[in-house]
């Protein structure tokens, strides 16, 4: 199984971190959202405030998806729908890896650190648990300074988006809408 050598949020430290995720996604939600940024808020939410439980890893240990993250995609939205959030997610994602990688040639924490943020949301609206843990790990080693330990997970980070992806596609093809 595919796993982050390093933990993503010190233990001592997930509550704070998670209180303030949820404050942000609160204030998101008090404001004037369209329909597509407030499914993906909610699915933030969901991804935040959902047991560890109910992270099953994905079929062949590929990487772990949140199946409650997909569910609700497929609940909100018709087939039609999910198809579309999720090619607007891929050239969203596409789109920030490149950032990153861009930001890591330029040696520019400050870019790096947006771009790792915003794959942490990007990620989480599809249940890509392990990208949003080295999202948050590149953050926190931006915060702490470790400029070395940032670009060594920013490089890893394609490697790890194929094997997300892998296993996306494996999990929406394997289990029915009613199965997620």
């Amino acid at each position: 199984m595919l796993q982050s050598p390093h933990p993503a949020v010190l233990p001592e430290r997930l509550p704070e971190t998670l209180k303030a995720a949820v404050g942000l996604v609160e204030l998101l939600l008090t404001t004037d959202l369209t329909l597509e940024q407030k499914h993906y808020t909610l699915a933030l939410a969901r991804l935040l405030t959902c047991d560890a439980e109910t992270r099953a890893p994905a079929p062949e240990g590929i990487a772990y998806i949140d199946r409650e993250v997909l569910a609700e995609l497929h609940h909100y939205l018709p087939a039609r729908g999910c198809a579309a959030i999720l090619a607007q997610f891929h050239g969203t994602a596409d789109q920030l890896l490149t950032d990153a990688a861009e930001a890591l040639a330029a040696e520019a924490p400050e870019a790096l650190a947006r771009t790792a943020h915003s794959l942490i949301g990007t990620m989480g609206a599809v249940g890509m648990t392990l990208m949003v843990q080295e999202a948050r790990a590149i953050t926190l080693a931006l915060r702490q300074n470790d400029w070395a330990c940032a670009a060594a997970r920013t490089a890893a980070l394609p490697a790890l988006y194929e094997a997300s992806t892998a296993a996306l596609k494996t999990v929406i093809e394997t289990f029915s809408d009613k199965s997620l």
